[in-house]
């Protein structure tokens, strides 16, 4: 697994300095699964991932469910093991820490974050390219492009909505 260190935004603070990325079949499957302890700095980011459980695990975590710009959705505190974290809407990427840390940090909903690899440079291809193509979006203010059958539907439905008036 890909190690990151996971920074705040805003104050570059660090949230773990050993984040391992789970973003293949096998390493999502067994999250932290077997884990006995997770010390401070450690952390686990699930992509893509909306909803998590403790279930099987040994110890107790903070989840933090992110969306793809590594904007702060939801958190929750204290997750005890055989527990099932619900479903966030808009969310993509999951941080798991070390209980207490989302605490110790100071994190709080709407805060963005950072993935930088070891290097120091942002955390691979994919989220850089993810990372670039909403901050261009963001200064050209453009809305997302609708794609596929959902745009076809959507012309059909100007289209007929104009005739009818």
């Amino acid at each position: 697994m890909q190690e990151l260190k996971i920074l705040k935004a805003e104050t570059g603070e660090e949230i773990a300095s050993r984040c391992y990325l789970a973003n293949r079949f096998f390493s999502r499957l067994k999250g932290l699964l077997g884990k006995e302890y997770m010390s401070d700095g450690e952390g686990l980011l699930i992509s893509p991932c909306s909803s998590v459980h403790t279930m099987g695990m040994k110890i107790c975590i903070d989840v933090v469910f992110l969306s793809s710009d590594f904007q702060v959705l939801r958190l929750i505190e204290g997750v005890r093991p055989g527990k099932v974290c619900q479903f966030k809407r808009g969310s993509s990427l999951v941080l798991e820490l070390p209980a207490g840390q989302v605490r110790r940090c100071g994190l709080k909903r709407g805060d963005f974050l950072i993935a930088m690899d070891k290097q120091g440079d942002e955390a691979g291809d994919f989220f850089s390219r993810r990372r670039a193509r909403i901050r261009k979006r963001k200064y050209l203010n453009e809305e997302p492009a609708y794609d596929g059958v959902f745009s076809g539907f959507i012309n059909f439905a100007k289209i007929n909505i104009c005739r009818n008036l």
